[in-house]
């Protein structure tokens, strides 16, 4: 009975670890929501998200590449910012505040 349970809760947290929309660890110190738009095959994005998370950084992280509604939200969000050029990963969004592959050290002062 125990040997199933264990592998029951294994196989949650399992599936759970596995999906596209991540959160990093949460502070106390940090109230303003960050969200990530990229791709987990974009090595801009995998750098962002490992600066971020040596700062111990709380960010939300969709991969518009398997999600096409957070895509969708990222295009929304930079027609409404009325962001015109080029658009290179990461997009950022600082508690409201939209930043196109931005510097580490641009979204921390934000905070």
């Amino acid at each position: 009975m125990m040997n199933r349970l264990l592998i029951l809760m294994v196989l949650v947290l399992g599936i759970s670890c596995s999906s596209q929309e991540t959160t990093s660890e949460v502070t106390e110190k940090q109230q303003t929501s960050i969200i990530i738009y990229g791709s987990n095959s974009c090595d801009h994005c995998i750098d962002f998200k490992s600066k971020l998370d040596a700062q111990k950084v709380v960010y939300t992280f969709h991969d518009v590449e398997q999600n096409q509604a957070k895509a969708n939200e990222m295009m929304a969000k930079t027609k409404a910012a009325n962001y015109s050029g080029y658009i290179s990963f990461p997009v950022v969004d600082v508690g409201g505040k939209l930043m196109v592959n931005p510097k580490v050290d641009d979204v921390l002062k934000l905070l």
